[in-house]
């Protein structure tokens, strides 16, 4: 299994959507607010797609001023379940992280589910750290929000 990454059009978000649905059922994007977030000019969105298949198989999204630097925020992050613990969420944080420090942002934030233990792991392999919690930021199931930031450092894009 091989598959490409390359940055969002319009034209993807219908299966962003779709992926979104599948797995976040009770929280999950609407089709508008994807719209919105691939239109804004300080968005960045990653797709990753099956070469064989042309299927989408995950997506994330960085919001970080082109004009100001400063800091970013990861909107999101998602991988088919069948696609995942292959390294594709390490690749699409990679990705936005890489076009964060292209706009000379100094820190990302993201945030993560409390009880999402493989994404915290991803996040933290790649230098995020926990620096606060938002209690029961996700609904249904008031799950908190834990709060990760991860500055740049010497050895990263500049």
């Amino acid at each position: 299994m091989t598959v490409s990454m390359m940055q969002a059009t319009l034209g993807d978000a219908g299966d962003m959507h779709q992926l979104e649905v599948a797995l976040f059922p009770n929280d999950a994007w609407s089709r508008q607010t994807i719209d919105a977030e691939l239109a804004h000019p300080d968005s960045y969105y990653l797709v990753l797609r099956d070469d064989q298949s042309n299927d989408l198989v995950g997506f994330g999204g960085l919001r970080a001023s082109q004009a100001r630097g400063g800091q970013g925020d990861i909107q999101t992050m998602a991988v088919a379940r069948n696609y995942q613990g292959q390294g594709l969420g390490s690749l699409l944080l990679d990705g936005l992280m890489v076009e964060g420090w292209r706009r000379n942002v100094d820190e990302i934030f993201l945030e993560v589910r409390a009880d999402n233990e493989v994404a915290k792991g991803v996040y933290e392999r790649a230098g995020f750290r926990e620096i606060a919690r938002r209690p029961g930021y996700y609904q249904p199931g008031h799950i908190d929000a834990i709060v990760m930031q991860k500055t740049r450092d010497a050895k990263e894009h500049r």
